[in-house]
């Protein structure tokens, strides 16, 4: 289980990603199209007195900013150790210190229990399955695309038979408009 504040894809990015081949491959569990997300910041959990200020932290991130647009790619790489294939997200990094920043100002740094502080942007595209290995013929496939996004949602990753099911906790509507909307 864990919380985290993430960006979704937008269409026609979504498109874009559905249309990305997963192959049945022994040891690997691709990520559904209704998962996937660029993490901002991981929580191992969020205590239920500290939740709504974790949401005002993420309200007063997004409403501070604009739009970020998010670009995906090149290609596909392995994530640490772990062999997590993901394609690489450029433009999270400022939201993520942002959020740091809102976070910080909340009094909430030190009560929540993170997972890591450096921050790489990157959407998850397959996870290996206990004792396998991501295959390196999976490594370095194309896939780019690019979408702006329009908000800053909370979700809550909660065990499901089949795996995990994401529940959106809160959406933050970025606040400042480039004019496009």
């Amino acid at each position: 289980m864990g919380t985290f504040f993430a960006l979704l894809p937008e269409d026609p990015a979504r498109e874009v990603l559905s249309a990305f081949a997963r192959p049945a491959i022994d040891g690997v569990r691709w990520e559904p199209l209704e998962r996937l997300h660029v993490t901002i910041r991981y929580f191992a959990s969020i205590p239920s007195d500290l939740r709504a200020a974790t949401i005002a932290a993420g309200v007063a991130c997004a409403s501070a900013q604009p739009s970020p647009t998010i670009v995906l790619g090149p290609t596909t790489e392995r994530l640490g150790r772990d062999g997590t294939l993901v394609v690489p997200a450029a433009g999270a990094a400022p939201v993520a210190a942002a959020l740091d920043v809102a976070l910080t100002d909340a009094g909430l740094e030190g009560e929540l229990e993170t997972r890591g502080d450096d921050f790489y942007g990157h959407l998850t595209v397959a996870r290996q399955r206990r004792g396998a290995t991501i295959s390196d013929a999976l490594l370095a496939q194309p896939l780019a695309t690019s979408f702006v996004a329009r908000e800053l949602v909370l979700i809550d990753s909660v065990p499901a038979s089949d795996g995990r099911r994401y529940e959106v906790l809160a959406r933050a509507p970025f606040g400042v408009t480039d004019g496009a909307g």
